[in-house]
């Protein structure tokens, strides 16, 4: 082999060795891009209404103004119990004249031809005024001034489908404080996070051709999410087994929080990250109607901006 022939193979042998090394060493922006797409899929699962979400849980936190038993006492007489059926299945509400504090169990079942859930939640809440707990939200002609709400999360459980995630619930827990005021008429409540909520779970991600299961947990802050205690008449009629629901809608504040995932990948390997850390932030004053703004941000990563869809935990 002649010098010049000797000289061209190590050129071409050079060349492949540090295009191989970048390949190993560097992640594609779209591949990173994608990671923070199926982190915005989830999160959007975790507020949505039809998927059990924050925002149901903020509509669960308001139903005390569909109900009597909430609102007043009856002739003073102390009611300790209701049953009856709520946006999407049954609930029971228990009073513990003790400890001042209710515990309602929600059963909840959801399905139309594009996506189903079924899903069991228990919180334990008390209405207080000037921090003194009261058995209704008015009691004796007074108006509760906080609402706490806690999420039990031995009573906890459900899944969900949609056309990208199929969730399965492995654990729910955290709780809120509303603070209470009237204006224009309506009650509103401020919700900040006493403790974060936290979610974990197993969801299976349909993406761009590709089949992967992430095991997560995500933690969630709310800080001043004002939410109007009257169904929100601007978002439209929805069917359910021919029977109307209506939800409410934060009208500000944000919802903070971090997505750390472990990721395998069933059929196309579109990303080098196995283990996923994600920030997120949900903004209620920047958006209208069923959609809220969402932001996710991570190390190397290039922001990723969507909106979530409040009614059904879809990324729009």
């Amino acid at each position: 082999m002649n010098r010049k022939s000797l000289f061209s193979l190590l050129l071409i042998g050079s060349l492949f060795l540090s295009m191989g090394c970048k390949n190993d060493d560097a992640v594609s922006p779209i591949a990173e891009n994608l990671a923070s797409e199926d982190a915005a899929n989830v999160v959007a699962g975790e507020v949505g209404t039809e998927s059990g979400g924050v925002n149901d849980m903020l509509s669960d936190m308001t139903d005390f103004r569909s109900s009597p038993l909430f609102a007043n006492e009856e002739g003073g007489t102390a009611l300790l119990n209701e049953t009856g059926t709520g946006r999407y299945g049954t609930y029971t509400r228990t009073y513990n004249p003790d400890t001042q504090t209710w515990t309602v169990v929600i059963e909840a079942s959801f399905q139309n031809p594009v996506r189903s859930g079924s899903w069991r939640r228990e919180y334990t809440y008390f209405f207080s005024k000037n921090g003194v707990k009261q058995q209704f939200f008015i009691t004796g002609g007074v108006m509760a001034d906080k609402i706490n709400f806690v999420i039990v999360e031995s009573g906890c459980s459900g899944q969900f489908t949609n056309p990208r995630i199929s969730h399965q619930l492995t654990a729910l827990r955290g709780s809120v404080e509303a603070t209470v005021s009237v204006a224009n008429g309506d009650t509103l409540l401020t919700v900040n996070s006493l403790a974060p909520r936290y979610r974990a779970a197993i969801d299976s991600i349909k993406i761009r051709g590709g089949l992967r299961t992430s095991d997560y947990n995500l933690t969630l802050t709310l800080t001043n999410v004002v939410v109007p205690t009257r169904l929100d008449r601007r978002l439209p009629e929805q069917f359910v087994g021919g029977r109307r629901f209506r939800n409410v809608r934060p009208i500000s504040g944000t919802i903070s929080g971090t997505y750390n995932a472990f990721i395998t990948f069933q059929r196309g390997d579109q990303y080098s990250e196995r283990e996923v850390t994600r920030y997120f932030t949900i903004n209620f004053g920047g958006s209208t109607g069923e959609l809220v703004d969402l932001e996710i941000t991570g190390r190397n990563a290039p922001k990723f901006k969507g909106r979530i869809n409040l009614q059904t935990g879809e990324l729009n």
